[in-house]
C-alpha cells in the first residue's frame, strides 16, 4: 500500500493558514468587528428602551418616542454598513483563497496533480472555499449577536441586580455546554460529510468526461447511477440526516433552556427571590428578544465546524502542492538566451510507483535532438512514447539521468524557461473554450496555413467562435494550426492523425512537416500512421520504456 501523505503538523497549518487570512483582511475585520459590535450595543439599547418605556415607572413619552427613532435610524445605519463590509470580505476572501489555490495547482508538477485527479482539487476549489466564505459571512451577525446578549445582560444586571442575573447566566451557559458537547461528539460526521461530497464530485467528474461510454454500453451507465452515483448520494444524505438529528437533539436543548428560563422568571423568581413585576417583564421581554440571537449562536456551531474541516483540507492541498512547487519562469535563464541546438538526455530514467513500491519504468534514454530534423517515435500501446515525450518538453521531471539543453544542464529552477521552446498538441489536448480571448486568432485567420487546415470559415468569425459547436476533427486542426503558428523552435505532435479527415492528414504529415523542417524547426512526432513514416529523418522505435531502434533517414 502508498504511503498516504498526512502533510506537516495539521494543527499549525490551519493556524498558519487562517493567520494568512486575518492578515490579508485585516482592516475589514477591524471594521466588521466595530460595526458588529456597534450594531448589537445599538440592539441591546432599543431593548431596554421598549423595555423602559413599558414600565409605570417611565416618564416623558415624546424623549423616549424620539431616541427611539434615532436608535432606530441608527441601527439602520449600522446593519447597512455592516452588510456591505461583510460581502466585501466575502468577495475578497472567495478570490483570493481560489486564486491562491489556483496558482498553486499551476505550480505543481503535471505527476503530483495526475495522482491526486481532478475530484479532489474541484471539491477544494468549490466546497472547501465555499464553506469558509459561508462561516466569514455569518461572522459579524455572530458578533453582533453577542454583543447583543452582553448588553441585555447588562440591562438585566442593572434592571435586577447581580444575583439574579447570575442564576439567569449560569442556566443560559449549562444549556449551552450541554449542546456544545452533544455536537463536538459527532465531528467525525463533518469529516465524513466533506469525504463522501469529494466522492460524488468523483462520480460527476466520471459521468461529465465518459458520456461518450456510457451512452454506448446501456448496462456501464445503469450500474454506475445504480452502484456508485446512487449509493453515494445516498451516503451524502445519510450522513446529512444523522448531523441534522443530532443538531435538532442540540436545538431542543436549547429551546428547552429558554423555557427553563422564562418558567424560572415568571414563577420562580418572584417567589424564591421577591422580583417585582417589572423585573419580571423586563426578563421576560429581553429572553424573548434575545432568543432569536441565541439561537443564531447556537446554530452557528456546526458551521464553525464544518468550515474547521474545510480549512484543513485546504491547508494540507496548499501543503502538499507546495511541497513540490516548481519555480516560475526565470526569464534570465541561461535558456532564454541563444538558438537552439540541441537535446541531449543522459541516461534518463523515470519510473511509476505501484501499490508494491514498485512500477514500470522508462529508461535508461540516450538520446540527441537537433533543429531541422523530423522524429518520430512508434510503438505499440504502452511503449513508453508519451512518457518519453512528457520527459522531452519537461513535464515530467527524471528521476535520474539529466537533461541537456545546448550542453546545460536543465536544472528545476529552469525547467518552465527550457518549457517555453516547445509548441505541443498533446493526444488528448485542450482548447481552453471559455478564455479564447487568450488565443491570437485574429492573426491565424488571416494567415493561409488556416485555409489549408479547411478552418477560413470557422476563423471568419472569431469573435463569436464557440468550441463546443466544432467537431472532433475541426477542434484538432485548429490545435494543430495554433501548435504550427508559435515561434517555438520544438515542435511535438502526440497522435496528430487523430480524428483528422484522410486529406487533412496526408496534407498534415507529406505537407506541413516538411515546411517547419525547411524553417529550422525540431519536430517531434508520437504516431501510429505507419503509412506516413516515411517522412521522419529519424524513426526511433521504443519496447516496454526502452528505445530498440533508432533508424536515420534521408528524405529527398
Amino acid at each position: 500500500m502508498g504511503a498516504v501523505y498526512l502533510g506537516p503538523n495539521r494543527s499549525n497549518s490551519v493556524l498558519h493558514l487562517t493567520y494568512q487570512l486575518a492578515r490579508s483582511n485585516r482592516t475589514f475585520l477591524i471594521l466588521l468587528a466595530f460595526l458588529s459590535l456597534i450594531s448589537g450595543a445599538l440592539s441591546a439599547a432599543f431593548l431596554a428602551l421598549i423595555t423602559y418605556s413599558l414600565t409605570p415607572n417611565s416618564h416623558s413619552h415624546f424623549f423616549l418616542a424620539v431616541l427611539f427613532s434615532i436608535t432606530c435610524v441608527l441601527i439602520l445605519l449600522a446593519r447597512h454598513g455592516h452588510r456591505y463590509f461583510v460581502t466585501s470580505l466575502g468577495n475578497r476572501l472567495e478570490t483570493h483563497l481560489r486564486l491562491e489555490l489556483v496558482q498553486t495547482i499551476i505550480s505543481c508538477p503535471l505527476r503530483r496533480l495526475e495522482r491526486r485527479g481532478p475530484s479532489g482539487l474541484f471539491t477544494v476549489l468549490t466546497h472547501d472555499v465555499g464553506t469558509i466564505t459561508g462561516l466569514v459571512l455569518s461572522m459579524p451577525t455572530l458578533l453582533s449577536d453577542a454583543a447583543l446578549l452582553l448588553g441585555a445582560f447588562a440591562y438585566l444586571g442593572y434592571l435586577s441586580g447581580y444575583l439574579l442575573l447570575g442564576l439567569f447566566m449560569a442556566v443560559v451557559i449549562i444549556g449551552m455546554i450541554f449542546y456544545f458537547k452533544i455536537v463536538s461528539k459527532n465531528m467525525h460526521l463533518f469529516d465524513q460529510i466533506r469525504d463522501k461530497y469529494a466522492i460524488l464530485m468523483g462520480h460527476y467528474s466520471d459521468l461529465i468526461a465518459g458520456t461518450k461510454e456510457l451512452k454506448m454500453d446501456a448496462d456501464l451507465s445503469s450500474r454506475l447511477v445504480d452502484e456508485h452515483i446512487h449509493n453515494a448520494t445516498n451516503d451524502l444524505a445519510r450522513i446529512n440526516l444523522q448531523t441534522a438529528q443530532k443538531h435538532s437533539f442540540g436545538l431542543n436543548l436549547g429551546q428547552a433552556t429558554i423555557y427553563l428560563l422564562i418558567g424560572l422568571v415568571v414563577f420562580v423568581y418572584p417567589t424564591l427571590l421577591g422580583a417585582t413585576p417589572e423585573v419580571v417583564l423586563g426578563y421576560v421581554i429581553v429572553i424573548l428578544y434575545a432568543a432569536g440571537p441565541l439561537e443564531s449562536i447556537i446554530n452557528s456551531y456546526p458551521v464553525f465546524i464544518s468550515a474547521k474541516v474545510s480549512l484543513r483540507r485546504i491547508a494540507d492541498l496548499k501543503d502538499e502542492l507546495s511541497l513540490a512547487k516548481e519555480p516560475s519562469l526565470q526569464y534570465e535563464s541561461i535558456l532564454n538566451s541563444g538558438v537552439f541546438e540541441e537535446i541531449a538526455l543522459v541516461d534518463v530514467q523515470f519510473c511509476y510507483p505501484d501499490s508494491n513500491g514498485t512500477g514500470k519504468t522508462i529508461g535508461p534514454i540516450n538520446l540527441n535532438l537537433r533543429p531541422g530534423e523530423i522524429t518520430f517515435f512508434v510503438g505499440g500501446n504502452g511503449s513508453g512514447k508519451t512518457t518519453l515525450v512528457k520527459l522531452l518538453c519537461g513535464l515530467y521531471a527524471p528521476d535520474s539521468g539529466v537533461i541537456l539543453f545546448n550542453g546545460n544542464n536543465v536544472v528545476l529552477k529552469e525547467l518552465q524557461s527550457y518549457r517555453e521552446r516547445f509548441a505541443v498538441v498533446f493526444s488528448d489536448f485542450h482548447i481552453l473554450g471559455h478564455a479564447l480571448s487568450l488565443y491570437d486568432f485574429e492573426l491565424a485567420s488571416k494567415d493561409d496555413l488556416t485555409h489549408s487546415f479547411g478552418l477560413g470559415e470557422v476563423l471568419a468569425e472569431y469573435d463569436t467562435l464557440n468550441i463546443r459547436g466544432l467537431s472532433e476533427g475541426q477542434r484538432r486542426r485548429l490545435a494543430l494550426l495554433l501548435s504550427v503558428l508559435d515561434s517555438a523552435e520544438i515542435h511535438l505532435f502526440d497522435e496528430p492523425g487523430s480524428d483528422l479527415d484522410p486529406d487533412t492528414k496526408r496534407y498534415f504529415y507529406e505537407e506541413l512537416l516538411p515546411y517547419l523542417r525547411l524553417r529550422g524547426k525540431a519536430v517531434l512526432v508520437v504516431s501510429h500512421d505507419d503509412r506516413y513514416f516515411s517522412q521522419a529523418d529519424r524513426l526511433i522505435t521504443l519496447h516496454d520504456g526502452k528505445i530498440i531502434s533508432d533508424i536515420h533517414r534521408t528524405n529527398g
